[in-house]
């Protein structure tokens, strides 16, 4: 839960199109101009346009000229745009944008325009800490930087938000505490979550559990699930307050009232465990799938467990190989690990110990002990 959270700290020149897009439309004959920071941009091939009342800019072209390292994962159909631990994913005909692991919606999908992976310029660039702005008269799209420093000291919360942002993705966790700070004090419960968590691990601050509970118990008052399930995960360790399962479950059952993924998962923990429950193994693999099927990385693992062990749910092995690989995709040491026990004893899939090296080296560079061991029980040759 602690790395999910954590997650709240949390982080076009065309593309040739791979095989699988559809095929590329002619180019568009009402093109604009773009300028970014004043100056005019030129792209190859096509170029920026006005697609059904909105402008379009070519990915690679419009990113690479920002600084961005631009690349095309010809599996997925995606671009991916890299600068300074921002990680931008952008699908065309997805209704949806992908930064940091966050899906964002756009009012229109990216598109295959001309030969060129083309986007809606405004919603994405905005992540970018850019701002658009369209001048009609001249058939111009100005992109700008930011200046989120100057905004931020006037006291705008989403500037002060967007440089916590900055300084987690660049692990300048003083600063980036600083700012989630002075967001927080004007009632932002995102930053209070995130500021909750920080002194809760001493993250860029000095470890207080009394400010960690300051903070959460202000974001979860506000109704807000992140941190109503920070403060549920709180009494269910006993971290900065005293153990209460009781407190513990009715915090996870108002963050699952929106929906909230993590306390899903928590909530499973606790049927799993007995601890505050009846123990029912039925109901953990209840939770941890309704958790797991929005993508929550610990409840994938967990689940893989209980098909594993045949706990809650017919022993399935190849179900624990699915969803071990889910956690594992998503970078979670716990699912990599168990997902390379099982290429290393043949089980759910076919026998491999180099795979099993993989994956227990990728659990083992997150600090997985465990994974480290189980590294060890290979063959010298793979080790």
């Amino acid at each position: 839960m602690l790395k999910t959270a954590k997650k709240l700290l949390s982080c076009i020149l065309g593309f040739v199109m791979a095989l699988g897009l559809a095929a590329p439309t002619a180019v568009y004959a009402n093109e604009i101009r773009v300028t970014i920071d004043g100056r005019p941009v030129d792209f190859a091939g096509q170029g920026a346009a006005i697609v059904d009342g909105h402008a379009f800019v070519p990915i690679r072209g419009v990113f690479e000229a920002i600084g961005f390292d631009v690349e095309w994962d010809y599996e997925e159909s995606m671009a991916i745009m890299r600068r300074d631990g921002l990680t931008i994913r952008v699908t065309p005909y997805s209704e949806t944008f992908n930064v940091c692991g966050t899906d964002y919606p756009l009012e229109v999908p990216a598109r295959n325009i001309g030969g060129s992976a083309m986007m809606p310029a405004r919603a994405v660039l905005e992540r970018a800490d850019y701002e658009v702005n369209w001048d009609g008269q001249a058939r111009t799209l100005d992109i700008a930087a930011v200046d989120f420093v100057y905004l931020a000291e006037q006291g705008d919360v989403d500037a002060q938000t967007r440089l916590f942002q900055r300084y987690v993705r660049e692990e300048n966790y003083a600063r980036a505490a600083y700012w989630a700070e002075r967001a927080a004090e004007q009632g932002d419960a995102a930053s209070q979550t995130a500021l909750g968590i920080m002194y809760l691990g001493g993250q860029g601050v000095s470890q207080s559990n009394e400010q960690a509970e300051y903070w959460a118990r202000r974001a979860a008052d506000q109704n807000f699930a992140e941190g109503q399930t920070l403060i549920g995960f709180m009494y269910m360790s006993g971290l900065g307050v005293t153990l209460d399962y009781e407190q513990a479950i009715y915090w996870f059952e108002q963050a699952i009232e929106q929906g909230n993924a993590s306390a899903q998962s928590n909530i499973g923990i606790m049927y799993f465990m007995g601890w505050g429950k009846t123990q029912d193994h039925e109901q953990a693999v209840y939770w941890y799938r309704r958790s797991a099927e929005q993508g929550y990385a610990m409840a994938q693992s967990n689940l893989g467990v209980m098909y594993y062990l045949g706990q809650g749910v017919p022993q399935d092995d190849e179900q624990a190989v699915y969803w071990y690989r889910r956690s594992a995709d998503q970078n979670h040491n716990l699912g990599q690990n168990n997902l390379g026990v099982m290429y290393r004893d043949g089980r759910g899939v076919e026998q491999d110990n180099e795979q099993a090296a993989y994956w227990f080296r990728k659990a083992a560079d997150q600090g997985n002990a465990l994974a480290l061991i189980n590294l060890a029980t290979l063959p010298a040759q793979y080790r």
